[in-house]
């Protein structure tokens, strides 16, 4: 389940987050470029704040990606450890048998 859940947040960062951050981007530098451009007009300010919208996003996608693989890798560990307690205790019953 975690695995599946990094794999969610990278695909939506590489593939919705990154390119709709691109586009948006670039759009604004084509705008700026205009000789009609104001910094006033509506949609201009929609566009900043879709930009900044997608830089939060992709700045908490990135987060949660970090979370969920020490998330993994702690689990991972916590599972060996087990497993190691169990063979453990089951080459101690061999023996005494």
């Amino acid at each position: 389940m975690m695995r599946a859940e990094i794999d969610y947040f990278t695909c939506l960062r590489d593939h919705e987050i990154k390119p709709a951050l691109k586009e948006m981007e670039n759009l604004l530098a084509c705008i700026q470029q205009s000789p009609k451009y104001n910094s006033n007009h509506y949609e201009y300010k929609a566009i900043k704040a879709r930009v900044k919208r997608l830089k939060k996003d992709l700045e908490l996608s990135r987060t949660m990606i970090i979370a969920k693989k020490a998330e993994l890798s702690k689990y991972i560990k916590d599972k060996e450890e087990l497993y190691q307690k169990i063979r453990a205790s089951r080459t101690k019953e061999d023996k005494n048998n």
